[in-house]
């Protein structure tokens, strides 16, 4: 199976290594690196050309939406999913507008989910709309 970069944007250093975690046991052909700001994170997309980013929605410096929509104007192939504190449907909307491809909510998030999602970039084919 091939390497999938991916790229953790996240200043709650807890949350970032629970998550780097479960996403290395579950798969373990992940290159995983990490940011805790947008400033590491932006530099760190051109230095690994992560395949998929997870991103929290409050970073730092900027928040996690216009984040997005910057690295998706460069590099409009790579995947992201938000991940918010917050359940709010304005989130998803917002979400969706700034170009991620998923949002999830940190107090609900299921593993399954994010398997979920990670096979859908593995396996395109099997690929749902924006959840």
């Amino acid at each position: 199976m091939a390497l999938l970069n991916v790229l953790l944007i996240e200043d709650n250093l807890t949350f970032r290594e629970v998550l780097k975690e479960h996403l290395e046991k579950h798969f373990p052909f992940m290159v995983i690196e990490e940011a805790a700001n947008c400033g590491q994170a932006l530099q760190r997309i051109h230095e690994i050309s992560p395949h998929l980013i997870f991103m929290d929605m409050n970073l730092p410096e900027m928040n996690g939406l216009k984040l997005t929509q910057e690295i998706k104007k460069e590099f409009p192939g790579i995947h992201i999913a938000i991940i918010t504190g917050y359940d709010l449907l304005e989130y998803q909307h917002a979400a969706l507008q700034a170009g991620a491809d998923r949002l999830y909510q940190k107090d609900a998030l299921k593993w399954e989910e994010l398997e979920n999602f990670i096979n859908s970039i593995l396996h395109p084919s099997t690929a749902s709309a924006f959840k």
